[in-house]
């Protein structure tokens, strides 16, 4: 009976020996590579299935546009083609697109605006096209502001002094003055003076007499003293002349 136990268990145990040794010796084809689009995780053994993802990358000197895929591309980018099915994967682009630039910007200048070769006088938008190092068309626009600087000019004659009421200094010599100051656009202005300074005099005549009176401009007197006239020159400045009278 013990005999009979013992072979039972032998037989037994080759029996699930055999069915181990057949399981972990099985062979499962199928894509190994995990950077596959097929990856297939339970295969053990590479059947050359593998799909890998196609991924390009394009510089291209096109301006503004490429033709990629049935499609207009207007911009560098990342480009996906989706897969159309379970056995393939999907298309990579990576895109730099050279394109044309419009730039604007606004400027003020005062009396002129210079560009380059060129210059203008007037306010308003000013474009030029040009060519990139990528040899794409651009163009920029410059919304010009001219402001002009303010320029006066008088002509003022005064007697002995002049106080000049734009700076409020005060000349006592002809001559031309100038005051520079920068006016409500920001731009450098000028005013400008021409004076003439006309002289006041005064005049002191000393007369020593033995007669009993003297005449002195159209005056008699017939006592000592210090007698005073006021005139005016020939450019109509107030002057003094003055009589130191002596009648002995």
């Amino acid at each position: 009976m013990k005999h009979f136990i013992k072979c039972i268990l032998l037989l037994f145990l080759l029996v699930n020996t055999k069915a181990f040794s057949q399981t972990a010796t099985e062979v499962i084809n199928g894509c190994t590579d995990p950077a596959a689009c097929n990856f297939n995780s339970e295969a053990n053994t590479d059947d050359g299935s593998c799909l890998l993802q196609s991924s390009s990358t394009l510089v291209k000197d096109d301006c503004d546009s490429f033709f990629w895929n049935d499609t207009l591309r207007i911009s560098s980018g990342t480009y996906v083609i989706p897969a159309t099915d379970s056995l393939s994967c999907d298309s990579i682009l990576e895109l730099t697109l050279n394109q044309n630039y419009t730039t604007n910007s606004d400027t003020t200048v005062c009396d002129e605006f210079i560009w380059g070769t060129d210059t203008f006088t007037v306010s308003g938008p000013q474009t030029k096209t040009f060519l990139l190092d990528t040899d794409c068309d651009s163009t920029h626009t410059f919304n010009v502001t001219i402001n002009s600087g303010d320029y006066t000019f008088s002509e003022e004659t005064a007697c002995a002094s002049y106080i000049w009421p734009t700076n409020q200094s005060e000349y006592t010599q002809s001559g031309t003055y100038q005051f520079e100051y920068i006016n409500d656009d920001n731009c450098p202005s000028l005013e400008e003076l021409d004076l003439t300074i006309n002289e006041t005099h005064y005049i002191s005549d000393t007369v020593l007499t033995t007669c009993d009176s003297y005449s002195w401009r159209g005056e008699t007197y017939s006592q000592s003293g210090n007698y005073t006239k006021k005139y005016f020159t020939d450019f109509g400045c107030d002057s003094v002349r003055v009589l130191n009278l002596t009648i002995f």
